[in-house]
């Protein structure tokens, strides 16, 4: 809740009357003048943002305080138009009837005098009555709190756990993360690593090449690739300090191999082999010495890792920044009064996260489930900061997040106005507009600087007097650390109710060791510290209402424009029953008879009018990916994005189709159901869909949990109350011969 609607709230208690002054008097005992002028243009305006006082469409009633306190007194004046022109009333007692004062003279008044206090500007001595008792239900932060303190602060013990588990979660995952991508490795045409920009084939050894050395170079010709102008380090992503395999696509004896980059050229790299990958050092470099041709495939690039590690040590040096993550400050915020913004575009809920982001001095989360407009809300944010004389940090943890919020209405129309200057970091920019305009500026003379979190590490301690950081519930705690470590002020967004910061280690996976700092936060100060976003712009209501339920506590509500939207009147939620045996793909799983029906659905999208680019279709392993592909090539339909859950999250489709794969006697639904991570990437799935949801699985699987397993272990039954919901709101079809799941 706002400043103006907690007034109006609290005016609604009184029984107003009009300002009955007596001017002429006033002006004789020298009281109707003020010295110092007020601002009430800006609160008029303010007030005009609200439909709350308003009692027709020709006149507002503006309440006021008293004259040196913020607490009401009942009287109110009329703002409305005279002459076409916004004028205030009161009532002259002498003159016995509403006599008129122009705005442009209002500040300069006694009656300006009588609402300063709802200008940020001017600070009463005590916070007013009526802000002291609010405590919405969007957040625990109430319009007089100034300092949070956390319900259970970590002890010293506890800090030194913490330390010793960030740092294990960092090192390991820099092991697993490097075995995770050598399968990724295995799985991948050379042609589309290269397409990524992270292979580079064709490359042959030049110079002394021997198994006792420990330095040797790799180049190309450019007729080799038909491109004269070939420019490794433009054309490619690959760069110094990279591990690389090398020979990926060869059979010979001794490779692949693994090895470190150390220099790059325009034709060529410069390598340091790690001889003990290989399982014949010397027949290795024997062939290379032969001229036999090799690709270099990124395996991994510890900088991410370092640069976490660095940040952690960093942040356990700074006292400040590190009782803030033990829950051991006093998190610090300034009166509501003192906060003034530009509420267009906002609800009621976004206005509230944004007010309380702008009081807070130390840091503060948004919840913002799908749909809501988070990154509206944080760019806002971002905005008033400026305007406050701010420099603002924003980032997230993929480059498209962090493009997506440059990119929103309020901050790129300010850039192009000249409001404000953004300033792009990084060059894996994945928005047009973004790149042409904001990269290549001066960082150091920008508004706002965009970056990832991983990137931020470019930065100085504290050289941000904010950072704001979207979609951080993907980010792990060693990850926005970064970013932390380089700003006074840390605003977080995101939603942890879906998929947690990615992690290649499965123990930590189950263990949750890898959860974002949004969560541990919440954690530690409750809701005092956060406010939720609550009206959903995207979704039908009915695709919407099981996530409400199950994930959000059914406090989300659905926007009147998108409540009802159907394609073509087709049932927005669909279960489908489908009992096929599972299949191995390489280290993953497929469904065949699951891809059938994931293609079949599509078809029927697209004779409904949908076109292929508004259709996603999310499988859950990596190997229906690829079945599902086959399948849309051989019926010719081209355009639907076909992609894992965790390539979906934070887009949206008019239509998705989910396949969930997994189909065995063992009742094994793998990661699916896992205790932490299998309700959030559920809800992933469940909320990327606009008009129409089609989930087809082997519901009897998922609704049971892995024989011998503990049933407090697995999520099985959020699958049994998701079917029960398709049941009882949507429509569910079952394969021929497939018995309908009654436990």
């Amino acid at each position: 809740m706002s400043v103006i609607q907690a007034v109006a709230e609290e005016f609604r208690t009184y029984e107003p009357r009009v300002l009955h002054l007596n001017r002429k008097s006033r002006m004789e005992n020298d009281t109707w003048g003020i010295n110092d002028e007020i601002p009430t243009d800006k609160i008029l305006a303010n007030f005009q943002q609200h439909s709350e006082l308003r009692q027709d469409n020709q006149q507002l009633w503006i309440p006021l305080h008293e004259e040196k306190s913020a607490e009401l007194t009942g009287e109110y004046v009329i703002l409305r138009k005279h002459y076409d022109r916004p004028t205030i009333f009161y009532f002259d007692v002498a003159r016995e009837k509403l006599t008129p004062v122009q705005t442009n003279t209002l500040g300069r008044v006694y009656i300006g005098y009588r609402i300063r206090f709802w200008h940020p500007d001017y600070t009463p001595p005590e916070t007013p009555s009526f802000l002291t008792d609010i405590d919405s239900e969007e957040g625990g932060l109430d319009g007089s709190r100034t300092e949070i303190a956390a319900d259970n602060p970590a002890s010293e013990d506890e800090m030194d756990q913490l330390y010793d588990d960030l740092v294990e979660l960092v090192e390991t995952n820099d092991d697993s993360e490097r075995e995770e991508r050598r399968k990724e490795i295995h799985d991948t045409s050379i042609d589309r690593l290269e397409r990524q920009r992270v292979a580079v084939s064709a490359l042959t050894a030049r110079g002394a090449v021997s198994a006792e050395r420990d330095k040797m170079t790799l180049r190309i010709e450019s007729e080799a690739k038909g491109n004269k102008d070939l420019d490794l380090r433009r054309d490619s992503d690959l760069r110094y300090n990279v591990e690389v395999v090398v020979g990926k696509d060869r059979e010979e004896d001794g490779l692949p191999f693994d090895a470190r980059i150390a220099d790059v050229f325009e034709d060529g790299f410069r390598i340091k082999p790690d001889w003990g990958t290989s399982d014949a050092p010397e027949f290795a470099a024997l062939h290379l010495k032969e001229g036999v041709e090799v690709s270099i495939v990124e395996l991994h690039d510890p900088l991410a890792n370092e640069r976490k590690r660095e940040a952690i040590d960093e942040v356990w040096r700074n006292k400040q920044k590190r009782e803030i993550i033990g829950g051991r400050a006093l998190l610090n915020f300034d009166s509501a009064l003192t906060v003034d913004f530009d509420r267009d575009r906002l609800n009621n809920y976004q206005q509230q996260a944004a007010e309380a982001a702008l009081r807070s001095k130390d840091v503060f989360c948004i919840h913002g489930p799908p749909g809501t407009g988070k990154t509206r809300t944080l760019a806002t944010i971002i905005r008033e900061a400026v305007k406050d004389g701010k420099r603002v940090l924003a980032c997230a943890h993929s480059n498209q997040a962090v493009d997506n919020l440059l990119a929103t209405d309020q901050l790129y129309q300010a850039d192009l106005d000249g409001e404000l200057r953004i300033a792009r970091d990084g060059h894996r920019i994945t928005d047009e507009r973004v790149r042409s305009r904001f990269m290549g500026r001066s960082k150091r003379h920008a508004d706002i600087v965009g970056a990832t979190t991983n990137r931020a590490a470019n930065f100085r301690k504290n050289e941000f007097d904010l950072c704001v950081i979207d979609e951080a519930t993907q980010a792990d705690i060693p990850s926005t650390l970064i970013p932390f470590y380089r700003s006074e002020q840390l605003i977080l967004a995101g939603d942890h109710k879906q998929l947690p910061p990615h992690c290649s280690d499965e123990d930590m996976r189950r263990e949750n060791m890898h959860r974002p700092l949004f969560e541990r936060l919440l954690d530690l100060y409750d809701e005092n510290i956060s406010v939720t976003l609550r009206r959903q712009y995207r979704m039908n209501g009915t695709i919407a209402g099981f996530s409400n339920q199950a994930f959000y506590d059914g406090k989300l509500e659905d926007a009147d424009q998108n409540a009802g939207w159907t394609v073509n009147g087709m049932p927005p939620m669909v279960g489908i029953d489908i009992r096929s045996e599972e299949d191995d793909h390489g280290t993953s799983k497929k469904n065949h008879e699951e891809a059938q029906a994931a293609v079949g659905q599509a078809k029927r999208l697209l004779n409904n009018g949908v076109d292929a680019d508004d259709i996603g279709i999310i499988a859950m392993y990596n190997g229906q990916v690829t079945a599902i592909k086959t399948e849309l090539q051989r019926h010719e339909i081209y355009g639907v994005k076909v992609s894992t859950v965790d390539s979906f999250q934070g887009s949206e489709k008019e239509a998705i189709i989910v396949s969930f794969v997994r189909s065995n006697s063992d009742m094994d639904a793998g990661f699916l159901e896992f205790k932490n991570e299998g309700p959030r990437r559920l809800n992933v799935a469940l909320t990327r869909a606009k008009k129409r949801c089609v989930l087809i699985g082997n519901w009897k699987t998922l609704t049971t949990p892995r024989n011998g397993q503990d049933p407090a272990e697995s999520c099985a039954d959020v699958y049994l109350d998701l079917y029960s919901y398709i049941q009882d709101h949507g429509k569910l079809v079952s394969s021929p011969g497939t018995n309908v799941v009654t436990h």
